[in-house]
């Protein structure tokens, strides 16, 4: 059990330690990270951070699991949970970060494009 686990889902689970400690991690000056260019820039890196998040469980999930909606769907749910404590995390265990709703928002479009390409992917190469 815990050889699949780490065989199918590591990488998800490592990336998913790693999105929790930049998402607990004072940033910038002022709540402004330094290297976001352009207003919007850090919901783009939130679709990105979950979209990969996504796409590693999601690719762990098809190769263990097959495809089976129900159970992805659950995947893909738990997933947004998750981000959703983190902003939880954010908003009331730190002084330093603020956890919004449109995190949330762009987190869950990163969920979705990567589940989706994920997807395609291994129905194109299978």
């Amino acid at each position: 059990m815990l050889k699949h686990i780490l065989r199918n889902y590591i990488s998800g689970i490592i990336f998913g330690f790693i999105i929790l400690i930049l998402s607990i991690l004072p940033v910038g000056t002022e709540g402004k990270s330094v290297f976001f260019v352009f207003p919007g820039a850090d919901k783009v890196i939130h679709a990105i951070m979950y979209g990969v998040f996504s796409g590693l469980l999601t690719n762990g999930f098809l190769r263990s699991q097959g495809f089976k909606w129900k159970k992805l769907l659950l995947l893909l749910a738990a997933i947004l949970t998750y981000s959703v404590l983190i902003e939880i995390i954010q908003q009331y265990l730190t002084s330093y970060r603020n956890g919004e709703f449109l995190d949330v928002l762009a987190n869950m479009a990163g969920i979705l494009v990567g589940a989706a390409l994920v997807y395609t992917y291994r129905k194109i190469k299978y």
